[in-house]
């Protein structure tokens, strides 16, 4: 089903929160320190599904934090707020990278970001410790995310606006490609924020293979990344390397997969709407490389089932996937106990 910014249903919106709005009983969470992205455990990514998740073309907001709730107890066995306070302190401030790139009809939904900024209140967050962001403003501004940059609530802002770049000019990804200059980390990523949250979608790329994980990090926290794409890489190694640099490696703490819906060709942008589907799935996840291989296996099913060829054969191939293992940011053969999945269209 195709939608248009028009069309959408005036909902709850996350901007304006304040920590106030929230249940007192929140304050008491216990907070586990130095928690990181590959934290020991068994479940490396764990999906939910729920077919009232979308509604006439909409997420509901109940329902996908419903879903998150239950992915959380998948993969720690936690509560939602209770995991998001064993990965982020209340003085931390984080980042929630959401993907606007492809437009309205098939970027992170604002009901998913909605239902995230809940638990990280729940979690003792404040609203004003929490940057919504992508890497242009414009991008995000064409999906309805209202920018504000101001304290006291939620902020969202872009690290490019109105032909501004705000780059940090001591951290940057060296390469000799195209102009030869550096790639430069945007400030929102190495200043702004002390914790990122990544909340991708998963697409087909026409250079990379698939997106997900690993891209929307990478190429969405620096800048000078069109010289990357082109053959004979195909964006390798560069995701994996820029994903390894400690100014994010040490910073994304969870990936939130929004698969409620999802491009199988024609990526990244939509090209033909009929190549949308609707898993209606969200997926938490510690292990990026595990997510991405997940979900380049549901965008090749989705292909199979439309007469398509796999991701490789008609184009590139993801290889910045293995390359990302070969950094030990996560495994590209999760075995079947690392990949937790649940049904929970009957009880929502």
């Amino acid at each position: 089903m195709r939608r248009a910014a028009s069309q959408r249903v005036s909902r709850r919106r996350f901007l304006g929160i304040s920590a106030a709005g929230v249940a007192a009983g929140a304050a008491g969470l216990g907070v586990r320190q130095g928690a990181s992205a590959q934290d020991d455990g068994d479940v490396r990514v764990a999906r939910v599904r729920c077919e009232s998740a979308v509604v006439d073309g909409f997420p509901e907001v109940s329902a996908c934090r419903a879903m998150l709730e239950r992915a959380a107890q998948l993969l720690r066995g936690q509560t939602l707020p209770d995991l998001l306070a064993s990965l982020v302190a209340p003085d931390d401030v984080v980042g929630i990278k959401v993907n606007t790139l492809a437009g309205f009809e098939l970027a992170t939904n604002l009901e998913v970001v909605d239902a995230l900024i809940e638990g990280l209140l729940e979690a003792g967050v404040p609203a004003s410790n929490i940057v919504v962001w992508d890497r242009f403003e414009h991008h995000l501004i064409s999906c309805l995310y209202e920018i504000q940059r101001s304290e006291g609530g939620v902020r969202c802002y872009g690290g490019e606006s109105d032909g501004a770049v705000d780059l940090d000019p001591d951290v940057f990804y060296a390469s000799e490609l195209g102009d030869g200059e550096p790639s430069y980390l945007y400030r929102v990523a190495t200043q702004d924020v002390t914790k990122i949250i990544n909340v991708p979608v998963p697409k087909d790329h026409n250079c990379s293979g698939v997106t997900g994980c690993l891209k929307n990090i990478a190429f969405g926290a620096v800048n000078n990344t069109v010289r990357f794409h082109g053959a004979p890489h195909y964006c390798d190694p560069m995701i994996g390397e820029i994903c390894a640099l400690p100014a994010l490696r040490d910073k994304v703490v969870l990936h939130v997969m929004d698969a409620l819906r999802a491009l199988c060709d024609g990526g990244p942008t939509v090209g033909n709407p009929e190549r949308i589907f609707e898993p209606r799935e969200l997926w938490l996840a510690t292990d990026p490389v595990a997510a991405d291989t997940v979900a380049l296996d549901m965008i090749n099913a989705e292909r199979e089932a439309s007469g398509l060829p796999p991701i490789g054969e008609a184009g590139p191939s993801p290889k910045h996937i293995e390359t990302a293992e070969a950094l030990g940011l996560g495994v590209s053969a999760p075995g079947a106990s690392s990949i937790a999945y649940a049904d929970i269209s009957s009880e929502v």
